[in-house]
């Protein structure tokens, strides 16, 4: 029941707010301008012959524009690792389908993994498959639910969400409170490597409010699982 009620408003605000896309691209294959050697300054975007991409000249959020504008999905390996390292999670256990096989071994084509006893691929798909988005959402959904039922079960040795006031019915007893905001910060430092851009929290926090009109048991639990999930399956997230 969860599942199909909290689901769909994870998916909506991930989409919203990081823009991920439905499908992730990547050819695995060196270009040119990953070559890591410089054009010669004298060349210019007319003698290359391609047209200069669109440049507003402002970089979002006071960041530095990327040069080459060109990421990769993490994978197999590097996924695995980072959210266990992020949710404080044994790797071993961060995902079970029907609590016995490792998920990472299940959608290991998927996630641009190798099989090469069974199935005899030796090496990696050259793009990610259809079911690559279903497999990382089935993951990071999973290690988000463990550790808020681990941080709620336990508040004194809580990794991320701790602080927070309860109510009786496993509400939060103000949404608003700094504490709030504190553990989305140290969700956004411990997953993306930064911190949380005000408008990054504001849209956590209106999630809140729609988690609590789905008459969810333990609604800030609930919220929190949603708040990992949209963080963990952002674009920002999933590549590199």
């Amino acid at each position: 029941m969860f599942l199909k009620k909290v689901l769909p408003l994870a998916l909506v605000l991930a989409a919203c707010s990081e823009k991920t896309p439905t499908t992730i691209p990547d050819s695995g294959q060196n270009t040119a301008s990953d070559s890591g050697v410089a054009p010669d300054a004298t060349t210019t975007a007319e003698d290359s012959g391609v047209a200069p991409a669109p440049d507003s000249g402002v970089a979002p959020s006071g960041l530095t524009r990327s040069e080459k504008a060109r990421v990769r999905f993490k994978g197999q390996v590097m996924l695995r690792n980072d959210f266990a390292a992020a949710l404080s999670l044994d790797p071993a256990t961060l995902c079970r389908e029907v609590g016995t096989y490792d998920c990472f071994d299940v959608h290991r084509i998927p996630l641009r993994g190798v099989e090469p006893y069974t199935l005899g691929a030796y090496e990696p798909v050259e793009d990610t498959t259809v079911t690559t988005p279903l497999a990382v959402d089935r993951i990071a959904l999973s290690a988000c639910r463990d550790r808020a039922i681990a941080d709620f079960g336990d508040a004194p040795n809580a990794v991320i969400w701790k602080g927070l006031n309860l109510g009786g019915s496993g509400e939060l007893s103000d949404p608003n409170a700094p504490a709030v905001e504190t553990a989305l910060d140290l969700l956004y430092r411990r997953l993306l490597s930064r911190r949380a851009l005000p408008e990054e929290i504001a849209k956590l926090r209106g999630l809140y409010a729609e988690v609590t009109t789905a008459s969810e048991p333990n609604p800030a639990r609930a919220w929190a699982i949603l708040s990992c999930f949209a963080v963990a399956t952002s674009e920002e997230s999933l590549f590199y």
